[in-house]
Formats: structure tokens, C-alpha cells, sequence
């Protein structure tokens, strides 16, 4: 999330990305059952699972391990 937020940051001239609405938008893509955006690639620094994704941590890591394949 923080590599997001650094790109986005860099991507449109801002020192820094608002954590909270980075957290909001990823969340608003990640509902919108239309998206073809890759949000279950987005994970923490330490590399856990979001859990607030869609299914939580569970279904992310099943995504994430179905890509490698």
C-alpha cells in the first residue's frame, strides 16, 4: 500500500498520497464488479493480505496463488 501511495504521489506531482482516500478508492475499485483493475495484487508492506478486499485475506491470497499458475 505505501509503493501505491509513494506512485501515486510521484505520478501527480504531490510529496505524498492521503493514506485514508488511497484506502478508499482501492476499496471503491475493488466493488465495482465491472473493474478489470488487478486490486488483489495490492498488498501490505510487510506483504500480508488486505483484509478489508473483497472476501478478506482469504479469498486475496487464493487470487494471488490462482496468477502464479
Amino acid at each position: 500500500m505505501m509503493e501505491l501511495r509513494r506512485r501515486l504521489a510521484h505520478k501527480h506531482g504531490a510529496q505524498t498520497a492521503c493514506p485514508f482516500l488511497t484506502k478508499r478508492a482501492l476499496m471503491a475499485i475493488a466493488d465495482d464488479p465491472n473493474t478489470t483493475a488487478p486490486y488483489w495484487r495490492v498488498v501490505r508492506a510487510n506483504g500480508a493480505m488486505i483484509d478489508y478486499s473483497p472476501g478478506g485475506a482469504a479469498a486475496q491470497a487464493k487470487r494471488l496463488k490462482a496468477e502464479r499458475r
